[in-house]
């Protein structure tokens, strides 16, 4: 594991940052004004990947993206009002 030049840990295997508390609070330090802006980057293989969890795995296989879409929509169904 290595250090973005930020102070994020960043995992090579996953390729993404892991912010820390010295991170987070050196970014509130700077003093931007204005709204704060989340922008999630993914990327989604060609045929989803069940093996961790094959009963939640469909009939027939589907993209990441798909896959993306299922979770998305199943998980906070019941947190909507």
């Amino acid at each position: 594991m290595r250090r973005h030049k930020t102070g994020e840990r960043v995992t090579e295997s996953a390729r993404y940052l892991e912010p820390t508390r010295e991170s987070g609070r050196a970014l509130l330090m700077r003093g931007i004004a204005g709204p704060v802006v989340m922008l999630n980057l993914l990327r989604f293989r060609a045929i989803a990947d069940y093996s961790a969890s094959p009963e939640l795995a469909p009939s027939l296989p589907i993209s990441g993206a798909a896959a993306f879409d299922r979770y998305v929509i199943a998980h906070p169904a019941p947190f909507a009002g």
